[in-house]
């Protein structure tokens, strides 16, 4: 998710270095003007919520109905964004 959004910012020729810096500018300049919906802005953070305390928190058994679930949020972000870059490129 962080590099399909990392590609969809060079479109604007923004980026970041760090995780939280590609979340916000995906909400500011994509989920705010009304390009992606908030959904798919909820399905970024919850992912970026889960590598945080998985980086940086306590060691947690991973349940497998809560990573399909994650992993399936994942597919659709990166889908949504694909598909926009298609048709971005096309205009471009």
């Amino acid at each position: 998710m962080f590099y399909a959004a990392l590609g969809l910012l060079a479109t604007k020729g923004l980026g970041s270095s760090k995780h939280s810096g590609i979340v916000s500018f995906f909400d500011r300049e994509f989920v705010k003007t009304g390009i992606f919906s908030k959904d798919l802005s909820r399905s970024f953070h919850r992912a970026f919520d889960e590598r945080q305390a998985s980086d940086y928190g306590e060691m947690l058994e991973a349940d497998m109905g809560s990573a399909m679930a994650l992993f399936e949020r994942a597919q659709n972000f990166v889908d949504e964004i694909t598909q926009y870059l298609k048709s971005w490129m096309e205009v471009n």
